[in-house]
């Protein structure tokens, strides 16, 4: 089920291919709509809520899988992976910028070599980031602070 959550982030939707019936994501906020094509055909999909100190962080997004975040209010937000704290991101959220933006998670043999793909991001208020885990390993999107 979605809910609202802190800093200007609206809801988050961890999609995994099977999880739920096709077509089908209920909650507070209704129908989430746009949910991703899992590999076998199915939309599918998790949500997740912030805790009680306002951070948010998406849980292990396992290799192939997504994350959403969607933002509604303007400002700086710095993202971090978990397991892999030195993996940084900002979303910056503007007017008039992408209401979508896909971002890559990234791993490979060096520390150097994780990250996510772009490092910084724009959106307007109430877009949405959509993280890809194309590495090899597990990873998260945490929002840390308001930067």
């Amino acid at each position: 089920m979605a809910r609202f959550l802190g800093m200007g982030v609206v809801a988050l939707l961890v999609a995994f291919a099977g999880c739920a019936a096709p077509g089908t994501m209920s909650g507070g906020m209704g129908n989430m709509g746009g949910m991703d094509m899992g590999s076998d055909g199915a939309m599918s999909g998790h949500s997740m809520t912030s805790s009680s100190n306002s951070s948010l962080d998406t849980g292990m997004i396992e290799p192939g899988s997504i994350a959403r975040l969607a933002f509604t209010d303007a400002g700086t937000y710095a993202i971090h992976c978990h397991p892999h704290p030195w993996m940084k991101q900002n979303v910056t959220v503007e007017p008039g910028a992408p209401s979508e933006v896909n971002v890559d998670i990234v791993d490979g043999s060096a520390a150097s070599d994780y990250g996510f793909q772009p490092a910084n991001v724009t959106i307007a208020p109430g877009g949405t980031v959509v993280y890809h885990n194309t590495g090899k390993l597990a990873h998260t999107a945490t929002l840390e602070e308001e930067a």
